[in-house]
């Protein structure tokens, strides 16, 4: 539904019954098409045809629960002249891209960690470990200027409504790959309109498309992509780091006197270590390798990632000392032509 949209379909348009494809997709109890046709603008959800049938009544009369339920909610949302209010939105971000995870770790760690490290750690180690409070300190300025680049950095959003789109939209009908059994519309993204270059992805949350998609992380706020991938990697390394001299100190203490305070950090600590720690070596492992989390997790589904007998293969993996060159800018990217030879 949405490619005919794009391509230049008008769904208000009604047939010789005085049926709108709105009508026809409650009529098949068809959920996807029925949001889909919701959303465009001038949607008429109350228009009757030359029966008199509006589409809630066409869904109703064929039972399609689904349907009935979403068009409802749709129809009180239109008609109501008191806009709503989410709080929780407000406050926290959309459902999907919600500050809760940021929020949670800034404040624990300025209301929690900070007051126990100045009130129960440093005034009873710093001569004894003033080393390690120094790299401390260090620490944790990389990991809030890191954390500050990586959440407002731009990740590598693509542009937006490209002439290439439209042009390839036109020359579906003559791919040769339709009777190959490929589909040539893989690399079409109908939302951001645009044709996705190699390794990029939609992210469902930002509703962008990002150049080199690592993945969505909730921490920072943000993508992770092309152009702030530097940024997640000094931040992440930066928590572990920060994350066993934490738990370095806590040992530390407890060995000498304990304290109920003091233990509690500490297991708060080594529940967090374990975390970061699992993130930091697939981070350190992909950018070693030169691959990105969904290019891991979802390798099945892109062909470049395969050599000509079926079987995984990198092709953006020319060792640790180039990939690390490669993923901090310090090269030049490969290009499509240069995979399809590499993967020959």
């Amino acid at each position: 539904m949405r490619l005919l949209i794009y391509s230049g379909f008008n769904p208000r348009q009604r047939d010789n019954y005085g049926q709108t494809s709105l009508h026809l997709s409650c009529i098949n109890g068809n959920l996807t098409s029925v949001k889909e046709l919701c959303e465009q603008d001038g949607a008429e959800l109350d228009l009757k045809d030359k029966n008199g049938k509006t589409p809630l009544m066409l869904a109703s009369g064929r039972k399609h629960q689904d349907v009935i339920e979403y068009l409802r909610r749709q129809i009180k949302s239109k008609n109501s002249f008191i806009p709503k209010l989410d709080l929780l939105s407000i406050a926290f971000g959309p459902p999907g891209n919600s500050k809760v995870a940021i929020l949670f770790f800034m404040v624990n760690v300025s209301c929690w960690g900070y007051p126990m490290y100045i009130i129960k750690c440093l005034p009873y180690t710093w001569y004894d470990l003033m080393v390690l409070h120094i790299i401390f300190f260090i620490l944790n300025i990389v990991m809030w200027f890191s954390l500050f680049h990586a959440s407002t950095t731009d990740p590598g959003y693509l542009p937006r409504n490209v002439p290439e789109y439209d042009l390839a939209i036109k020359q579906v009908a003559h791919f040769d790959e339709w009777k190959q059994g490929e589909n040539p519309l893989s690399r079409l993204c109908h939302t951001c309109r645009l044709v996705k270059p190699l390794r990029s992805k939609h992210c469902r949350v930002c509703n962008r498309c990002i150049k080199v998609f690592d993945h969505h992380c909730p921490y920072i706020y943000n993508c992770v992509g092309y152009k702030n991938r530097q940024w997640f990697f000094i931040f992440v390394w930066s928590m572990f780091l920060l994350a066993m001299c934490t738990d370095f100190f806590a040992y530390y203490i407890l060995s000498e006197e304990f304290d109920w305070a003091i233990c509690i950090g500490a297991i708060e600590a080594g529940i967090a270590t374990i975390g970061v720690t699992a993130v930091t070596s697939m981070m350190t492992f992909h950018m070693t390798s030169n691959i990105t989390s969904n290019e891991r997790i979802n390798q099945k589904r892109y062909n470049y990632l395969k050599d000509g007998k079926g079987a995984f293969y990198n092709p953006f993996d020319k060792g640790p000392v180039s990939n690390f060159r490669d993923f901090f800018h310090m090269k030049r990217e490969l290009t499509e032509k240069d995979v399809e030879i590499l993967s020959l």
